[in-house]
């Protein structure tokens, strides 16, 4: 768990953590340099579970480099990740578990990662969608599905659970990308399998302080209308995230599939707008790297044309 300020939320998270019905786990908590009350919370619980180990940070890392300090802290065969201000149901350990152990009664020796569908709830615990996967248009394959990983990817750090082999693949590429969970499972889907669970593990709190979702995006999304398509800015989805990076980086691996370096190459010619608007625009839709949706992708288009013609002023 990667904590910075959590104050508000963080005894809720807690106790859904330890009463979870496998119990047999140790309890990693980075803390970011808060500067609230979130430090004495958790050693108000140290004293009632000698499960958590604390390790406080002397000036803020930001949020990739201590979810990595806290990754690389542990020494155990799986590692679960957690957000400060969420819930999880009671079974989310074990049931993850299982699934775990059935991939690898298949898959032996390989990265392996398995996550889960998640509910949403709002600051007083109130529900505010059942699913996330449907909320968000998220479907997956069951086999290997390098393009959906590499665009709109889908998997949510907090309910990844991961085996040693993942663990340490992600700890050489994490620093590149903005979000960790992003090269967690880009990297489960190229060198190893995934595990998708459609049912909602975790309760994840949508509040204007969460740093990847907030109450203003989710109303935002149920406005959505046919006047926001006149709503155009430039700003194009994945870009100046630090994906660029990490791809280059994987494309320099020769364990990698030349099918799979292809559809990186392709990606990387949407970052990089190697293209013009319409050859970008084919791209994304023939290899699904986006949203699917007539408003989304209507959207995307007239961006693309504004962003093109923005450079070619430029240039």
């Amino acid at each position: 768990m990667a904590t910075y300020n959590g104050e508000k939320f963080l005894a809720q998270q807690l106790d859904s953590i330890f009463a979870q019905t496998f119990q047999d786990f140790i309890l990693i908590i980075c803390d970011d340099a808060s500067s609230d009350n979130t430090v004495q919370i958790i050693h108000n619980y140290i004293k009632n579970f000698s499960s958590i180990d604390l390790y406080e940070n002397i000036s803020s890392l930001g949020v990739v480099q201590n979810f990595k300090k806290g990754i690389s802290l542990t020494q155990t065969p799986y590692i679960a990740l957690c957000d400060q201000d969420d819930i999880w149901e009671t079974n989310k350990l074990e049931i993850l578990l299982k699934e775990m152990y059935f991939l690898e009664l298949s898959f032996k020796n390989i990265p392996l990662m398995v996550h889960s569908d998640l509910s949403l709830i709002n600051e007083n615990n109130q529900l505010v969608a059942d699913s996330f996967f449907d909320f968000k248009s998220y479907k997956f394959k069951e086999d290997k599905d390098i393009t959906q990983m590499l665009g709109r990817c889908g998997v949510m750090g907090n309910t990844i659970l991961m085996n040693s082999l993942l663990k340490e693949k992600a700890l050489v590429l994490i620093d590149y990308v903005k979000v960790h969970d992003y090269t967690i499972a880009l990297l489960a889907e190229i060198y190893g399998k995934r595990k998708t669970l459609y049912l909602p593990l975790v309760k994840y709190r949508i509040h204007n302080s969460n740093v990847s979702n907030s109450i203003k995006r989710v109303e935002k999304h149920y406005r959505f209308s046919f006047s926001s398509l006149y709503e155009i800015n430039t700003k194009l989805p994945y870009r100046n995230e630090g994906r660029e990076l990490l791809l280059e980086k994987l494309l320099l691996d020769d364990k990698i599939t030349l099918e799979d370096k292809n559809k990186i190459k392709i990606f990387l010619s949407y970052l990089y707008l190697e293209a013009n608007s319409i050859v970008i625009f084919y791209r994304l839709m023939k290899e699904n790297f986006v949203r699917k949706g007539i408003f989304y992708r209507s959207k995307l288009l007239l961006r693309l044309f504004l962003k093109n013609r923005l450079l070619n002023s430029v240039f």
